[in-house]
């Protein structure tokens, strides 16, 4: 014979038709391969779906928390920005943050105020910040919102660092900031002077009170006469303390 029907094929002799084991693989094992292969790019393109949609939930939640804006704009504003950084260049547009209240220079004691450095990326594709450290005090508690911000490449980003005072005080202490160069993996850090004063209250600094001498006793403390920030004051130390 010469030719058989469908999975046979003659023997080399034309004698008789065999089995054509290659009919099944082409008849059945081609369509599964392919089923396979429709259902991994079904798999690819959901997760590739999800992963943007969870990463613009991110952003969404990220643009909510941060306050930023294009570095542009903010110039047009009238920012002045300056560089930091000797191996990752970024931009800050203060050198020494003094804060301030709402009406005058001094703030006020056991209230919050905040001052806001913008940090700018004019250079890098993605820079990182990163809250290293805050001079710790009994007398003033320094916070920064938020601790850690990605900055895009021309995006400005603003961060709080808020002061509650616990006491009349002048304080001066520090921020320090890492920077880090996400496409390289070098990091800078960035260490900002913070000082302020604070409105005169109830609440002294004993630190500024200087005594000098004895004026008096009584039952309960004895009476020195001092000074306070320039000024004659009596200054009574109660005994037992």
């Amino acid at each position: 014979c010469s030719k058989c029907e469908l999975a046979y094929n003659p023997t080399d002799n034309g004698d008789s038709c065999v089995f054509n084991n290659l009919f099944y693989i082409v008849q059945f094992g081609v369509p599964i391969v392919a089923v396979a292969i429709i259902v991994i790019i079904i798999i690819i393109i959901i997760a590739i779906v999800i992963f943007y949609r969870h990463k613009r939930k991110m952003d969404k939640k990220r643009s909510e928390m941060v306050n930023e804006c294009f570095l542009a704009d903010a110039i047009a504003r009238g920012e002045e920005f300056h560089e930091f950084g000797s191996d990752i260049i970024g931009l800050i547009n203060m050198k020494k943050l003094n804060i301030k209240g709402e009406s005058y220079d001094e703030i006020p004691v056991t209230t919050p105020s905040t001052r806001i450095i913008m940090i700018a990326n004019d250079k890098l594709p993605i820079l990182k910040v990163q809250l290293t450290s805050v001079t710790k005090s009994e007398k003033v508690k320094i916070s920064v919102e938020p601790p850690l911000v990605t900055i895009k490449k021309g995006r400005v980003v603003e961060i709080k660092v808020i002061a509650k005072p616990f006491c009349t005080c002048k304080f001066e202490g520090s921020v320090v900031f890492t920077v880090l160069d996400m496409t390289i993996g070098k990091s800078n850090d960035i260490e900002i002077p913070v000082e302020l004063v604070t409105m005169l209250s109830t609440k002294l600094d004993f630190d500024e009170l200087d005594c000098s001498r004895k004026l008096g006793e009584g039952s309960f403390g004895i009476v020195f006469l001092g000074n306070y920030r320039g000024s004659t004051v009596a200054i009574k130390k109660l005994k037992g303390m």
